[in-house]
């Protein structure tokens, strides 16, 4: 039996305000496992998760370090089980409530632990106050053996 992943790793926001801080703390403070099940669904809209019973990510708020010296910062990261939905939703609800004018992007990659048939790839996403743009391996490479016949 072979086990499938999917893995990301990155700071989303850098120079986070204490305010910024507070707010990512309160979104945070929810596990969605502890809510029923017509709660979950509310709460995930309203934080623009596709997925209610799990955030489909780990998040930390870390000390970085810039030119001006310590930072905090958001990390995004799993090892496993992330949802590039999940997270663009989230970080969408996030850009839209604490940093309009800012975009983030991020990558993900598909894994397996056995070698498989269209179980490797990945993607990207660009998220803004309006939308996200999505970009995946699969869908790229399928498109340019198209183009080039």
């Amino acid at each position: 039996m072979a086990d499938y992943y999917s893995e990301a790793s990155f700071i989303a926001l850098s120079n986070l305000t204490p305010v910024e801080v507070e707010w990512l703390v309160g979104e945070f403070s929810v596990d969605p496992e502890d809510l029923a099940d017509e709660e979950q669904e509310v709460w995930a809209a309203a934080r623009g998760l596709e997925t209610p019973c799990h955030w489909g990510f780990a998040h930390k708020i870390v000390d970085t370090v810039d030119t001006t010296g310590a930072i905090k910062s958001l990390w995004i990261y799993s090892d496993c089980c992330f949802d590039p939905a999940n997270v663009a939703g989230f970080l969408h609800h996030m850009l839209t409530t604490l940093r309009p004018e800012f975009t983030i992007g991020f990558e993900w990659s598909n894994s397996c632990s056995k070698a498989r048939i269209d179980a490797f790839g990945g993607g990207a996403a660009v998220v803004t106050k309006e939308g996200v743009e999505w970009c995946n391996t699969n869908e790229w490479l399928s498109m340019k053996m198209e183009i080039s016949g």
